[in-house]
């Protein structure tokens, strides 16, 4: 918020903010129609040159036609993309990817690890592929308070994950990243992880989920 002028009096404001903790079940009845037709129309599009291979891999993993499954909750199928790429390990030893290669397919299908960057675009790529608005979201984690009780955030605190709009909550963060993947929202009986949650080693996921896409 910016006031403009000069010699303006000391003023003061005072701002009120809601956080919302959406449940798993208050998010799967969510509908996508509700959803803005603007916020669909800027959140789902894909440039044209992303592979057909990542949009079928995408479909495959959210269980659902490229276009989208009203019969499947889109939180459930966000939740099948972020645990599909929990598979994929985890590594900063990287080469620069090649000039001429799309990204997301080159990590899903060449690559098949990497860090957050990676991991947060992949999501992205997949869950607006079955029609899920979905975001980049780039910031820090948060880290425990010290004694003095400030918060020291660091350069190798920075961190990518990715957010999925839900009608009647807004952005929800996802965490498709594998060292920092929480257990899922209905285990830990806490609403959707996100960078500011407290991350435990994800377990393996669950034989339903296909196995990362072939080199």
């Amino acid at each position: 918020v910016g006031v403009r002028g000069r010699n303006n009096p000391p003023t003061r404001y005072t701002a009120e903010t809601q956080v919302m903790l959406p449940t798993p079940a208050q998010l799967r009845a969510a509908r996508s129609e509700a959803i803005a037709p603007e916020i669909m129309a800027r959140y789902t599009s894909l440039p044209a040159s992303v592979p057909d291979r990542v949009r079928q891999l995408a479909a495959d993993v959210a269980g659902a036609s490229p276009v989208g499954d009203p019969s499947r909750p889109a939180y459930d199928q966000a939740r099948a993309i972020e645990q599909f790429l929990h598979q994929y390990p985890y590594s900063l030893n990287l080469s620069p990817p090649p000039e001429d290669v799309d990204i997301v397919d080159y990590f899903l299908f060449d690559l098949q690890t990497g860090f957050c960057d990676y991991y947060a675009s992949a999501m992205v790529v997949m869950a607006r592929a079955v029609g899920l608005p979905a975001r980049l979201g780039v910031g820090f984690l948060q880290q425990p308070a010290g004694p003095d009780g400030a918060q020291v955030i660091r350069q190798l605190d920075a961190h990518s994950w990715a957010e999925i709009y839900f009608a009647g909550y807004g952005w929800v963060e996802f965490e498709p990243t594998a060292p920092f993947a929480a257990a899922p929202a209905e285990v830990a009986g806490e609403a959707t992880p996100g960078p500011q949650a407290t991350y435990e080693p994800f377990a393996n996921p669950a034989p339903a989920i296909p196995e990362r896409a072939p080199q």
